[in-house]
């Protein structure tokens, strides 16, 4: 496969490094707002790096693109080349998103007409106020071209082929409908394989319950956390490591001068392998470490930050794979609480083993391209036909 990866310019906000590092710092709805300007940002800025990259691909046969890259679609009609979303986020997948908690909610599931209510007046806030504009800016570039139609809602930006996302059939809020044909529901896509080798001090581990913290390497910022993390593990008979998602090993070595008890502190950790290891992971509720830590049967401790962070929270505290404590609420009392209850209670770990079970079935990276390579066949039988 020849494949080709393409990077977009710097937009109005600064470079991707730039914007991350701002919104490290962010949580709640000013994260997610901040996220949004950039997403809209991004539509012009994705356009033109698609426009000006695709000629190196004579031969284009596919275009892969990211769920939130809204733009993405639009330049794969205009040069007329079938496209497959990759949903490395959470996405709603029923036909009847207003009836379930949004994407962006910590609400837990629930059927009563007043929950209802409250999911179709978030949902509907969602979609009209926060995420509308990104719409606007998708249209006012395809109205520049008279054979493309505007679209109604930023998700109808997906692939009608496939949408493959990382989500399991387990891991999700029960629907009232057949999910969609053409959204895969395939588990985590990353493996150790992906992942640049880091070195790790591996004979530190000294037998003790691993607890393994990371916010990830986005909201990796708010250090106050990763302080109460350490006081809570201090009091307690677990082994913590820490990853500080950022920085270098000078700096993590910095970090753990202030940081109560002895945690393991480095700048990025081997997070797949670390995981085989671990009793829980104690993570902000980004898809990929859900995911990842969840694959290998271990319960968490999930610290919702922005974005779609509390509704992969929510639906690990709806499976029984862990407790949620918002990031606005974490105390330390309340955290040595959740992690000693998920370290010790078996149901937490039951529940975890059978999404690892789910996750399993779900076919993974090998099913994804399966997918992928079906839609490629497709294409070019219809060329030659």
């Amino acid at each position: 496969v020849n494949f080709v990866p393409i990077h977009p310019k710097p937009g109005r906000n600064g470079t991707p490094d730039q914007i991350q590092s701002r919104l490290g710092t962010l949580t709640g709805l000013r994260g997610y707002i901040f996220t949004v300007h950039n997403l809209i940002d991004d539509v012009a800025t994705n356009h033109d790096a698609l426009i000006e990259a695709l000629p190196r691909a004579a031969e284009l046969d596919l275009l892969l693109i990211d769920t939130v890259t809204f733009v993405g679609g639009t330049v794969a009609e205009i040069i007329n080349v079938p496209y497959v979303s990759i949903a490395c986020a959470l996405i709603d997948s029923t036909p009847h998103p207003y009836l379930r908690p949004s994407t962006i909610s910590h609400a837990p599931y629930a059927t009563t007409p007043l929950d209802k209510l409250h999911n179709y007046l978030l949902t509907t806030f969602f979609i009209q106020t926060l995420i509308s504009p990104c719409r606007r800016a998708v249209n006012a570039l395809r109205l520049k071209n008279p054979a493309l139609a505007p679209v109604a809602h930023t998700a109808s930006t997906d692939s009608r082929l496939a949408v493959i996302s990382q989500q399991t059939p387990l891991f999700d809020f029960p629907i009232s409908a057949p999910r969609p044909k053409h959204i895969h529901f395939v588990g985590p896509l990353a493996s150790c394989a992906s992942r640049e080798p880091l070195e790790f001090p591996w004979g530190e581990l000294d037998g003790r319950p691993l607890v393994f913290a990371s916010l990830g390497t986005i909201q990796n910022q708010i250090m106050a956390t990763f302080r109460a993390i350490a006081t809570a593990c201090a009091g307690l008979k677990v082994q913590l490591v820490i990853s500080l998602g950022g920085g270098s090993e000078e700096e993590a070595r910095v970090a753990a001068e202030g940081f109560d008890g002895d945690p393991i502190v480095v700048a990025f950790a081997p997070q797949l392998k670390l995981l085989r290891r671990c009793t829980l992971m104690v993570t902000h509720a980004g898809m990929n470490s859900a995911m990842e830590s969840l694959r290998e049967g271990v319960p968490v401790v999930a610290i919702p930050v922005t974005n779609d962070q509390p509704g992969v929270a929510a639906r690990v505290a709806w499976t029984g794979c862990g407790i949620v404590i918002p990031v606005d609420r974490v105390t330390v009392d309340g955290l040595r609480s959740a992690i000693k209850d998920v370290a010790m209670e078996k149901s937490y770990s039951d529940n975890a083993k059978k999404m690892q079970e789910d996750i399993r079935r779900a076919g993974g990276v090998v099913k994804a391209a399966d997918i992928i390579e079906q839609i490629v066949r497709d294409y070019q039988g219809e060329k030659m036909g």
